[in-house]
């Protein structure tokens, strides 16, 4: 399996407020123009920076201030009768961000959406050229590739109405999996190739009020071929319905 890179958008709100401060002063009017990038999108842009990094603010403050209410709150059931506790004051908010006229800014939604909107209308350009996606941001980071000296799936399972056991693995970022069983022969064989994380085991249960450890192991596979190391055998006892 080949290196890939990560998505380049940050799954968390400071994450993405620091990628709209950085696009916001490193985009050049020559890169605009470049990439026909629309003039509104570049307003949204630093308008939404400016309000995700108030409403950041804003909720830091407010978990503090909440922190404080719990901590008196309990304080009155906790603490010893001759103890007195002073209310929380209010809390100083910041500024909410105004335009030059003085209102204040709404708050700018679909903030994914249009970043990826507009990632993906450079990178379809043919003047795309990787290292100004490097310089904007849009390239994300390089993922190694997984070791198979040490690459396993994690193997669990569950039994579901029926008693039969569905068998679960991580699957990411493989497309595939190998399911092997034995079920009690002492020998392992395999069971079914999954495309799915979960995978019902079909084996013929024992007879009703009978119960069976079944044993089984995981291995991933990359395109048509197995690829790292098995995982650890889960015993999981089934029983006769």
């Amino acid at each position: 399996m080949n290196a890939k890179q990560a998505y380049f958008w940050p799954p968390d709100a400071e994450g993405k407020r620091d990628w709209l401060i950085h696009w916001n002063v490193t985009i050049t009017p020559a890169l605009i123009t470049k990439y026909s990038l629309a003039s509104a999108d570049m307003t949204y842009l630093q308008k939404a920076e400016r309000v995700l990094g108030y409403l950041i603010e804003l909720k830091t403050v407010a978990d503090a201030w909440s922190q404080s209410i719990t901590e008196k709150r309990d304080g009155m059931f906790s603490l010893p009768p001759t103890t007195t506790l002073v209310l929380p004051a209010n809390p100083a908010l910041p500024a909410p961000p105004t335009t030059s006229g003085g209102a204040t800014l709404d708050i700018a939604c679909g903030l994914d959406v249009t970043v990826a909107r507009i990632a993906a209308q450079m990178k379809r350009s043919p003047a795309y050229d990787v290292a100004d996606g490097e310089l904007l941001g849009i390239e994300g980071p390089a993922v190694p590739a997984p070791d198979p000296a040490t690459t396993r799936p994690k193997l669990t399972a569950k039994i579901i109405t029926g008693g039969a056991p569905e068998l679960r693995v991580k699957i990411s970022p493989f497309r595939s999996w190998e399911l092997w069983g034995d079920f009690g022969t002492g020998t392992f064989a395999m069971v079914q190739v999954a495309l799915r994380s979960r995978l019902l085991c079909g084996h013929a249960l024992p007879a009703p009020g009978h119960s069976a450890v079944w044993k089984f192991k995981a291995i991933f596979r990359d395109g048509n071929s197995q690829f790292g190391q098995f995982s650890d055998v889960l015993p999981v006892t089934v029983f006769g319905e």
